[in-house]
């Protein structure tokens, strides 16, 4: 039975994690996990050849003599990893297609999201975005942090605090640091998932978090993210492609909804290179497990390059989920802005290895 309205905030509660002792991405093979899913990951012996052979390719890029050699010994435990994945099957109930794994239904402790969301600018995108949580989530699952960067003025500064009197708000003193501010802002709490969302975004209809949630329970999956429409109904985001010039570009940038919808071969949620972190979903242990937002990048690209250290690193997926839309209106509490500084930071970090992050998946 959904609640009628949202609580007062209440202190944290302390939730079992149930996972002690389990890698972020690898498990035994046969191990049925809370949710009734089978993990299908390599043995510690392939795990630590796949290590080696994926630390040598991000330290000196896919050119280096050493490669050869790791390849080599992965290779055979690359195929049999490769066999047992596409022959597995779901074990328990909720399996979306045949051979795939099962979406796992969260429980109410397991699908606690902690949603946050920085603001600075115009209080009515702040205010739509804040009502449009609490007329479409669950406030039994959903925590609310909306993270004030520098109210510009005093009667500002009180329309956040009336508007988030039944949520959280915290302040920023610091310059504006996206990526510090969300990972200061990610450390407050025990929530298992996590959700970094723009303060100019607005919820269509209820349900919206609860399939993110689901989404990002599943085993194989490291990042969530959403359709993002502008509120013409154009496409803004529903993933991000790597290039070389510019390195990364929205794919289907401005093309109509209801034709990209036909163009969609199911309603699965699909492998992408990264997802904007203007609605991005991850579980903590994920986010913790790589480090969270790297500070280096102060605006652009920190998602971007959080999604590919999730899927290098911990060899888990980044999706769009296309049952989640969401209305962006891009940008338009801070403008738009430029860094060839950051530009040239990814570049140098990835830009040896793009084309080999770029996965095939969603609609063409």
């Amino acid at each position: 039975e959904r609640p009628a309205a949202f609580p007062r905030r209440s202190p944290p509660r302390k939730i079992p994690t149930g996972g002690e002792g389990r890698t972020i991405g690898a498990s035994r093979a046969g191990v049925s996990n809370e949710h009734g899913i089978e993990d299908r990951a390599p043995a510690p012996a392939a795990r630590e050849r796949f290590e080696q052979f994926a630390s040598l390719l991000l330290r000196h890029g896919p050119g280096h003599a050493l490669l050869r050699t790791a390849w080599r010994a992965w290779r055979p435990w690359r195929a049999r990893w490769l066999r047992a994945r596409r022959t597995a099957r779901p074990i328990g109930p909720g399996a979306n297609r045949a051979g795939a794994l099962p979406t796992p239904t969260p429980s109410r402790e397991s699908a606690r999201t902690r949603v946050i969301v920085p603001t600075r600018g115009r209080s009515d995108y702040v205010r739509r975005c804040v009502r449009s949580i609490e007329r479409t989530c669950r406030p039994d699952t959903t925590h609310l942090v909306v993270v004030d960067t520098g109210a510009r003025s005093p009667a500002h500064r009180r329309r956040l605090e009336e508007l988030t009197r039944r949520h959280s708000l915290v302040r920023w003193r610091r310059p504006f640091h996206f990526a510090r501010l969300n990972n200061w802002a990610a450390r407050g709490g025990d929530e298992p998932l996590l959700l970094f969302l723009n303060d100019d975004t607005e919820a269509l209809e209820p349900g919206w978090l609860e399939r993110m949630a689901q989404t990002a329970l599943r085993p194989d999956v490291g990042v969530v993210g959403a359709v993002l429409l502008y509120p013409d109904r154009t496409l803004q985001h529903a993933g991000i492609a790597l290039g070389h010039d510019p390195p990364t570009y929205h794919r289907w940038l401005g093309v109509d909804e209801a034709r990209w919808q036909q163009s969609l071969p199911s309603s699965e949620p699909f492998d992408v290179a990264a997802v904007t972190g203007a609605a991005l979903m991850c579980r903590r242990e994920v986010f913790e497990a790589v480090g969270g937002f790297c500070p280096r990048f102060s605006l652009f690209y920190n998602d971007v390059d959080l999604c590919l250290r999730v899927r290098l690193r911990l060899g888990l997926r980044c999706v769009v989920d296309p049952r989640v839309r969401l209305v962006h209106h891009e940008s338009r509490s801070r403008g738009r802005y430029h860094r060839p500084e950051e530009e040239s930071l990814f570049v140098q970090r990835w830009g040896g290895r793009l084309r080999w992050v770029e996965p095939e998946g969603g609609p063409r």
